[in-house]
């Protein structure tokens, strides 16, 4: 009666000791693997959508390649980054000042980047609404390809400046170098006999 009460128990205990096993090979998925989502991909057009800049003394420093003075006060400043159908980087910037004398007298009177008095104004289509003036009001000078325009006031300190820019387009892959093949050359075996003896006049 013990002994089958002794093999009914071991017998059990290799059950539980069974089933302990096969559970313990069953690895449960990482719980972080809920929280994880596919990545959606970038849309050309974002790429070009144009990524405004709010920097206004680095945007004054990138447009007249120096930092405004303590007397130079910015009033309104954007620049706007994107990259083109092209594939090239393009950026634009606008820039109103209030400008020092010291300012006015490098970029009108010294004509610092030496540009070109304009007979007319022109307007640029996409400069903001602050971006305004009468062109009755202003003198005007720009860069003969037209990416730098500065208008001055006839009768404040202000300045309005429109800049505009892009990269480079990617050059096409350099063609792979032929290898240079060196030539071995084996010396010669040298003669076994003297050279004959020059004969006597």
């Amino acid at each position: 009666m013990k002994r089958g009460f002794f093999i009914q128990l071991a017998l059990l205990g290799l059950a539980v000791l069974g089933a302990w096993l096969s559970g313990a090979h069953r690895q449960a998925p990482p719980a972080a693997a809920a929280f994880l989502a596919p990545v959606a991909p970038v849309a050309a057009e974002a790429a070009r959508t144009p990524m405004h800049i709010p920097d206004s003394i680095n945007i004054f420093q990138r447009t007249f390649w120096r930092s405004p003075s303590a007397a130079d006060h910015i009033v309104n400043a954007m620049r706007r980054e994107w990259t083109g159908e092209d594939g090239i980087p393009r950026w634009q910037s606008f820039l109103v000042v209030k400008a020092s004398p010291e300012l006015l007298r490098e970029l009108r009177d010294a004509n610092a980047f030496r540009l070109v008095a304009a007979d007319a104004v022109t307007p640029i289509p996409e400069a903001p609404a602050w971006f305004a003036f009468e062109p009755s009001e202003v003198s005007s000078l720009r860069a003969r390809t037209g990416r730098l325009q500065i208008f001055f006031s006839k009768s404040t300190p202000l300045l309005y400046a429109a800049a505009s820019g892009g990269g480079f387009r990617p050059g096409a892959p350099e063609a792979p170098t032929p290898p240079v093949t060196v030539s071995r050359v084996s010396a010669g075996r040298l003669p076994t006999t003297l050279p004959p003896l020059p004969s006597p006049l």
